[in-house]
């Protein structure tokens, strides 16, 4: 996925990101209360509620979570 294009993603109101996350990152996030890095993440379109993309990059998805 080119840079741009991700940029877009996240500076732009017209999109949604669903996160998911390992069974270890559920219980890290359910009972430490710490969050782990997501295994994918989903691009949804708000106006239309479907997926545009589904990102699976390491670099991608550090800057999505900050880590």
């Amino acid at each position: 996925m080119e840079e741009e294009k991700f940029n877009k993603y996240l500076d732009s109101n017209k999109y949604e990101v669903k996160t998911y996350y390992s069974v270890f990152g559920w219980f890290l996030l359910a009972f430490i209360g710490m969050s782990a890095k997501p295994n994918s993440v989903d691009i949804i379109d708000k106006s239309t509620g479907k997926q545009i993309e589904n990102i699976i990059d390491g670099k991608f998805l550090k800057k999505i979570t900050g880590r």
